[in-house]
């Protein structure tokens, strides 16, 4: 498609055009210094380059991706300066950026932070995560971006973004073998099918035994199982217009979930003589439930026009997908049955967002407009069970079968747009506005299936999750929430090599209702949206002759009406509009092409977030104290050296670490803050590329050090007894890619 506009919409050759995070050699002159590649990107919903632009960006391209073995969204946000991702499997999932979160997985929960692919919004919690493979890059923007995305994000951004069909025949394949039994394949066939229309099929599949072994049988107790497809056409219908229709599906299969682990925190407590003491200390042998196992699968389709006229870019997107997941997981971690969650989650999207964008060139003018809807059914169902497996239990008749389903159907509408003017020619001004509209309907049952009657422990027990544990809580209830939200931003261009930009912007996070309702009041009382109001002062900057991208920026957020999930001492959770906070925040990142073949790139944040009010009925005042899941501090720096052989072959070294402060993962009334300890994660990869970049092979290796991280904290629950599960430990593997154009 052959664009009128100075800056098009998305245009075909994008996917030619985009420039990878890792430097290569440009000439920019006769003397042919080296320099590092553009970085280009639509952060905007345009093409430009990331050092023009005043939002905080971070790309994450698809070299990298194989250099470090990659192939999640979990691990290229563990690579974002001040963002964390906290999931021990795909049904359990906390995204932060800026000390904003995503959603609390129920049903009628919203996203602080949006994750997109192919500009759709991903709405539900559990269809985040499906394999990365085939992707051009990963923009991670930091901070509220609702004046030019469809659906509003306080936090920021995540969006994935796959290869394009290009206009030449072309076969990709990978495979991947590593320990734990690991097998990864990748395939990717690309070309024309007619003169006008191109295709793109992609497909990736990974089987692994787990990493966590039964403590007393030795076998793994977490092996896992997935399959992925993405087929892509692109229509060239005129010189003006392009449809680019999408399809994918996906499928994951786990053994137990989140192997948990007994926590060194126990207090005392009546039931602590009943607790399973471990059996080992190492971290990934573990004694839990069996018959315990998580499956999901998930299929989208879209449609993207693009249109482009003399005075205009019009792009339309539509969007379908569906997903369902089915879960049941040991919550205390212990063969004795004691809390065992079964779930299941079928939930279906669909999403219009239409989009005019223009350029006065002359009046140094450049306009935004856009509509979105987006349509939502979430349904969740739920059971708790609670000592109903084990004889010595039962005959104590502390049986307790705990139920809630929840059904939610929203209605998300937007209006926003954004508008640039260049000042002069080193200074513009943009300005952003958006109208958003949500209405959520919800329906609930919370009821106690089975317990032994009487006044016995089983009555205690069932009196935590309900008023009363003898009548279901049902009903059903709506509500809606509207909110007017902007951004400005200021740019000032020093030269061509170097900017400042301040911003202020903010973002809301829509409000919804408790998942787990003790009584009607409670069901039909919603919480509120958070508000983030956020000041950015950024520089972007590319010195010594463009051999360093150095960026910083510092920030100064307000966060009201912070929906807080909290738990009663029986393990149930409470969300309520229960915070304010402050966060405070520098941000950096570099890239630095020390010689023709040497590289470093490195980014780091450090966060002053805390309460300024916070009132919990189980905790008490948090006021003063630190947010969870916010670092004090996280750091990466990697190392790449290339080196090209006597027959241009290329050897390509890189070597990665990475770190963070200790984070609140969880606060408990009965054991207190129960932290993830930060850990140092060294990663490397060695590999070789012929000189017809046909045959590429890693040798790569994770986790280095096997270090033992905590990837989420669970409440202490019965026992005053919390149970953690662990992340990945040492692996390493080989790739071998065939490349044939």
């Amino acid at each position: 498609m052959k664009s009128k506009m100075k800056t098009p919409l998305i245009p075909t050759s994008l996917s030619l055009a985009i420039a990878m995070a890792t430097p290569l050699i440009t000439q920019a002159s006769e003397a042919e210094l080296l320099q590092l590649e553009e970085v280009v990107v639509t952060a905007r919903k345009i093409t430009e380059s990331v050092q023009d632009i005043p939002v905080a960006v971070n790309v994450f391209d698809s070299q990298t991706a194989k250099d470090l073995n990659i192939n999640d969204v979990q691990g290229m946000v563990e690579f974002t300066p001040g963002a964390t991702f906290a999931s021990s499997f795909p049904g359990e999932q906390r995204l932060s950026i800026r000390g904003v979160s995503s959603g609390d997985g129920s049903a009628s929960g919203g996203a602080g932070v949006l994750m997109m692919i192919d500009e759709e919004v991903i709405a539900r919690d559990f269809m985040y995560s499906a394999a990365a493979f085939d992707i051009s890059r990963v923009e991670v923007l930091r901070g509220p971006q609702g004046t030019t995305y469809g659906r509003n994000a306080a936090g920021g951004v995540v969006h994935v973004i796959s290869s394009l069909p290009t206009a030449e025949n072309e076969f990709y394949t990978k495979v991947n073998v590593g320990n734990y039994d690991l097998i990864e394949t990748e395939a990717v066939i690309n070309g024309p099918l007619t003169e006008n229309l191109l295709g793109r099929v992609a497909f990736y599949s990974q089987q692994q035994e787990g990493y966590n072994e039964d403590a007393t049988t030795g076998k793994s107790v977490d092996d896992s199982d997935s399959q992925a497809v993405r087929g892509t056409l692109l229509f060239e219908a005129s010189d003006d217009v392009e449809i680019i229709l999408r399809g994918n599906w996906s499928k994951d299969n786990k053994d137990n979930p989140a192997p948990r682990k007994l926590r060194d925190n126990q207090a005392d407590d009546a039931f602590a003589p009943l607790i399973l003491t471990e059996v080992s200390d190492d971290p990934w042998e573990v004694s839990n439930s069996d018959n315990l196992f998580y499956d999901r699968e998930i299929w989208g389709l879209s449609a993207t026009v693009n249109w482009s006229t003399e005075h205009f870019d019009l792009t339309s997107i539509t969007t379908y997908r569906s997903g369902e997941d089915e879960a049941r997981v040991d919550l205390f971690g212990s063969p004795l049955d004691i809390v065992v969650q079964n779930s299941f989650n079928d939930a279906y999207t669909y999403s219009q967002e239409v989009r005019l964008n223009g350029l006065l060139e002359d009046a140094g003018i450049q306009w935004l407009a856009g509509l979105y809807y987006l349509h939502e059914n979430h349904e969740r169902e739920e059971t708790r069970e609670i000592f109903t497996n084990d004889p010595a239990f039962t005959a104590l008749e502390m049986e307790v079968v705990q139920r809630f389903n929840q059904q939610n159907q929203g209605d998300s509408y937007g209006l926003f747009g954004e508008l640039s003017y260049d000042i002069t020619d080193q200074t513009a001004i943009s300005a952003g506005l958006r109208y958003s509209y949500d209405k959520k309907d919800y329906d609930v049952v919370h009821e106690i299936v089975s317990f032994i009657p009487g006044l016995n422990v089983s009555t205690l027990l069932a009196s935590n999750f309900m008023d009363d544990p003898t009548t279901p809580v049902v009903g059903d209830t709506d509500e809606s929430w509207s909110s007017v939200t902007g951004k400005i931003s200021l740019t000032h261009q020093f030269n061509e090599d170097s900017n400042i930009y301040f911003t202020v912007g903010n973002g809301t996070k829509s409000g919804g209702f408790n998942p787990e309702p003790a009584n009607l009041e409670a069901l039909t009382t919603p919480y509120d949206e958070e508000k983030v109001l956020s000041m950015e002062l950024g520089f972007k900057s590319e010195l010594l002759d463009r051999r360093l991208r150095l960026n910083a920026a510092i920030f100064d957020s307000s966060y009201e009406d912070i929906q807080t999930v909290g738990f009663l001492s029986s393990g149930t959770s409470i969300v309520e509009n229960a915070g304010e906070a402050t966060i405070r925040g520098f941000e950096a990142d570099f890239m630095w092409l020390l010689t023709e073949n040497f590289t470093l790139v490195g980014s780091y944040a450090n966060y002053d977030a805390e309460y300024d009010k916070r009132m919990d009925d189980e905790l008490g005042d948090l006021s003063g104290e630190k947010l969870e899941e916010v670092p004090d501090w996280s750091g990466h720096i990697g190392a790449i050296y290339e080196h090209h052989l006597a027959n241009d072959d290329r050897l390509r070294l890189r070597v990665d670490y990475r770190s963070r402060s200790d984070v609140i993962g969880l606060r408990d009334a009965d054991v207190g803050d129960l932290d993830r300890p930060g850990k140092d994660i060294f990663n490397a990869s060695l590999g070789w590329l012929s000189a017809d970049e046909t045959w590429e092979v890693i040798a790569w290796g994770e986790n280095l050090g096997n270090q033992a991280e905590i990837l989420v904290s669970g409440p202490s629950g019965v026992g005053n007894v919390s149970r953690v599960t662990y992340g990945a430990p040492l692996t390493f593997g080989v790739s071998v890619a065939y490349h044939l154009k």
